[in-house]
Parts: structure tokens; sequence; C-alpha cells
């Protein structure tokens, strides 16, 4: 059984928590059937949805912009750092140089005992706070996206059979009428018949008459019920299929939100999905407790990277605590360009994720106005739910 969800977030600068209120796509379909045309109570139910729903992606898009200006901070702390005088470089790279030969004696260590990679590991460790937060609401979010799937799955089924109802009451009317040419052409033969016979005989056919008299009375009563049958049933067909189709649009909306905020996650973590990342979570927590050991007696590596951070801070580098974990970048131009291309993906990302939200902004809006121009008598409530 697939559910709707309304997403609510919270954020500081590079986590988000997710809670989800649910309703089955029965519920839904049954909340928006119940009535054939739009009462003071729907039009501002649905302005209070639309409200809602601006609500929403609004706090998407700001939370989207803090993520963009984090990401930004980092690809301007690049250049700022590309931009730094060789001759000023010397204590950068000796410290730099110095952390990476400490890792480099940890790494003989930890390769007896290998399940992750150093990329991995050093990933996790730059977004430990992040990932011990967000995991759960990763597997919260996977599981949330197989039930939007099951909703749309049985949101097309619904148009499905819905579209099939509207063929059959099509083709009832279609045969109704051929029946109800049918009926008078054969009663009128009939009634020609008889009063042929009764002129030609003399005889009295009264009780022929009146049989096809009930004949006739049966066949008009059984078209225009039939008749009336299929009209309610075209009707409550149509109406369940343009619902249906709302619902599908809400549901898609919903969906490639989901789907964006999880590739997001994929592509922050550098994981194929919510196992992956507890794998390489919990794998991360067993080499940080062994190298615990070997990291006590390496004061030299707190050292050097004490005077890194203080080195970059004097080049107004914004996050120089960072680049503890990828001191290689500093030495090594590729690894730098390499660095510089996940930012930028992942900056991409949010700029996709933003361009949908823009969107979807301004139709929710449009759906508002269009629902204030169509009842104006509710001009004053609708206001008050905007407020």
């Amino acid at each position: 059984m697939g559910i709707f969800s309304f997403r609510k977030k919270k954020e500081k600068r590079k986590t988000k928590e997710v809670s989800f209120e649910q309703m089955t796509v029965e519920q839904a379909l049954q909340k928006y059937s119940k009535q054939s045309e739009e009462t003071k109570e729907d039009v501002l139910a649905l302005a209070t949805e639309n409200c809602e729903q601006i609500a929403e992606i609004r706090r998407q898009l700001e939370e989207a912009k803090m993520e963009y200006e984090a990401v930004t901070s980092y690809l301007s702390d690049i250049q700022k750092i590309d931009q730094i005088p060789l001759d000023q470089r010397g204590a950068i790279e000796e410290a730099a140089e110095e952390i990476v030969k400490s890792e480099v004696e940890q790494k003989k260590y930890k390769l007896q005992n290998k399940t992750i990679s150093e990329l991995q590991y050093h990933n996790m460790a730059q977004f430990e706070d992040d990932i011990e937060r967000e995991l759960p609401k990763l597997k919260e979010q996977e599981a949330y996206q197989l039930l939007v799937k099951e909703d749309l799955r049985q949101l097309e089924g619904e148009k499905g059979v819905q579209r099939y109802e509207i063929e059959k009451a099509l083709a009832k009317k279609d045969f109704l009428k051929k029946l109800s040419i049918g009926s008078l052409i054969l009663v009128f033969s009939i009634f020609f018949v008889l009063i042929l016979l009764e002129n030609s005989t003399g005889s009295d056919l009264m009780l022929p008459f009146f049989l096809s008299g009930i004949l006739a009375l049966g066949l008009i009563f059984y078209i225009v019920l039939e008749e009336r049958r299929s009209i309610v049933a075209l009707r409550t067909a149509e109406k369940k299929l343009n619902r249906a189709i709302v619902l599908l649009n809400k549901v898609k909306i919903k969906y490639v939100n989901c789907t964006a905020s999880i590739d997001y996650a994929y592509e922050k973590y550098h994981v194929n999905g919510y196992q992956d990342l507890a794998y390489q979570f919990q794998e991360y927590k067993k080499m940080k407790e062994r190298m615990a050991q070997i990291e006590k007696s390496n004061e030299q590596s707190k050292y050097y990277q004490g005077i890194l951070i203080k080195e970059l801070r004097k080049f107004k580098v914004v996050d120089a605590e960072s680049w503890c974990y990828q001191a290689e970048a500093l030495l090594d131009k590729k690894e730098m360009v390499e660095v510089r291309h996940r930012l930028n993906v992942r900056r991409q990302k949010i700029r996709e994720q933003v361009d949908f939200n823009t969107n979807q902004l301004d139709k929710a809006r449009n759906a508002l106005m269009s629902l204030r121009s169509r009842h104006p008598e509710y001009e004053g409530e609708i206001k008050a739910i905007m407020l």
C-alpha cells in the first residue's frame, strides 16, 4: 500500500531532517471524489493545500540556497588556495607534506585490516557528524521513494480503469441509441401489421395491440433507465479520472524531490544506497577506533594540522579544517582538480533541484491565483489562509 506524504526539512548547512505525513492512495481518491462540484470547503481546502505547498517549496529553496552557499564557499577556498603566491606556499606545503607522510605511516597499519578505501575513509571522516544524523533519514527516504513509486503505479492503474469505464459508458450510450432506433422501427412495424390485419380480417386485435404497447413501454423504460445509468457512470468516471490525474501530478512532484534528495546524498557520500553508506560508516568507525591508538602516539600530525589551519586562515580560507583530510590536494594539482570537480557536480545537482522547485513554485502560485479568480466570493477567506 502506497502513501502520500508532505515532506518537511530542517538543515544546518549540510544537515537535512525529513518527516512525513501519510495518506493512502484510496483515502486520497476518496477525499477528492466526494462531490461533483467545488463547495466552499473544497475551495478553502485547495487554497490551504496550495499555500502549504508554496511554503514547503520556499523552505526547500532556502535549504538548497544554504547548501549551495556552503559548496560555493568550498570552491571559493580552492580559488584562494590557487592564488597563494609560490613564495608564500612553503609553510603550507611543508605542513601538508608532513600530514601526508603521517597518513602513509598509518596506512601501513590500516592495509592489514582494510575494508574501505582511503577516499571512502576520509569522506566518512569529513562528514561524520552529518552521516550520524542523516543515515536513518536516508533509509526512510529510500523506503518513502519505494512507496511513492507504488503510489504512481496505483494511480496509473486508476487512470487506466477510469478510461476503460469511460469507453464502456460511451459504448453503452451508442448501443442504447441504436437500440432506441431499432425498437422504434420494430414497434411501428408491429402496429402497422396489426392495423392491416384488423382492417383486412375484421378481427378484434385489442390484446395484441395491448401487448405491443406494453412491449413498447418496457423498451422505453429500459432505454431511459440504462441511458441515465450510463450518463451517471460516464460523469463519475470522468471525475475520478481527473482527480487521479491531479493526484498523479502531485505524487510525481514528490517523487522527483525525493529522488533528487537521495541522489544528492549518494553524490555527497559517494555511495550507491543506504546499505552501502551504513556499511562504509560502520567500517569507518571500526577503522577510526584502530587508528586512535596510532594517533595517540602521532602528535606530530596534529601539530602540522594546526600549522596548516593557521597558514590557510592567513589567506582567508574559510573551511581550513577540511584540508587536513585532503592535504594531498594541496601538493597534487590533479587531486585538487578532482576535489573541484566533485564540488561542481554537487553544485550542479543543487541548481537542478532549485530550477525544478522554482518551476513548481510558479505552478502553485498560478493554481492559487486561478482558484481566487474562479471563486471571488471566497476572496476574504483565501486571503486569511494566505496570511
